[in-house]
């Protein structure tokens, strides 16, 4: 008898169960799983703008989370600080040196346009131009301070910097001429140079012996002090340096 009783609450509960959930056919199975891929990226995503967003260099205001991210991530440590005054001829400092000496002047346009924020492929910096190595470095000829990267992007601290090397650089070769082929090319490759009377250019497994400066250097010096042209024994220079005309 209590057997009886027993099959009849297993049957009763059999009944009385929730028909059992067949699974989808495969085909939603696939947009099911489609679906959970594409939230989960998004989510993803998300994350990680929330991310950019808290640690990059200025600050973003918020965002919503499908923006596209941004591709030109900076480090904090190479971003040019975007305070400076982009009119750098209107700091009484820098007007002061390049009246005192106007060659300066040409050497910034002739390097970085006036861009305070230039930046060339070998990684020098600012309105002269100047490398890393340079300015952290003891560099002598009556430079007696040093500059960290940063510093390099503050106008003021780039020309100072940059002029007075020239300046120095100019003392100890006696014109401007070997001053700013030293500039430009390197004290070291230019002494070099001056004492061999040629220089090594590697290109692979080859080296070629060149006898005259290169050519960016040359044309360098061509832009900012002009070309000679000879008349009747006469030396005349190019009194528009920007525009080297032909001898």
């Amino acid at each position: 008898m209590a057997e009886d009783a027993q099959d009849r609450y297993i049957l009763e509960l059999l009944q009385n169960s929730p028909p059992e959930i067949a699974a989808p056919p495969p085909q939603e199975q696939q947009e099911i799983g489609l679906a959970s891929l594409i939230s989960g990226a998004k989510e993803k995503a998300g994350d990680l703008w929330e991310r950019y967003k808290k640690f990059s260099y200025p600050p973003l205001p918020d965002a919503e989370p499908e923006r596209k991210l941004p591709v030109d991530i900076v480090p904090p440590a190479e971003k040019p600080d975007v305070g400076y005054n982009p009119n750098w001829r209107e700091n009484p400092t820098i007007k002061s040196i390049i009246e005192n000496d106007p060659i300066i002047e040409r050497i910034i346009m002739a390097e970085s346009s006036g861009d305070i924020n230039a930046k060339s492929d070998d990684g020098a910096r600012g309105l002269m131009q100047i490398m890393p190595s340079t300015s952290e470095n003891e560099v002598g000829f009556g430079v007696n301070y040093t500059l960290d990267r940063n510093e390099l992007w503050n106008p003021v601290k780039n020309v100072q910097f940059g002029s007075d090397y020239f300046k120095g650089l100019r003392k100890y070769y006696g014109n401007n001429k070997d001053a700013l082929i030293a500039y430009n090319w390197g004290h070291g490759n230019y002494q070099s140079f001056r004492d061999l009377g040629y220089w090594i250019e590697k290109k692979g497994d080859k080296e070629i012996i060149h006898k005259t400066l290169p050519k960016e250097t040359r044309d360098y010096v061509t832009k900012i002090l002009g070309k000679e042209k000879h008349t009747g024994g006469m030396i005349q220079r190019n009194p528009y340096p920007y525009n080297a005309r032909p001898i």
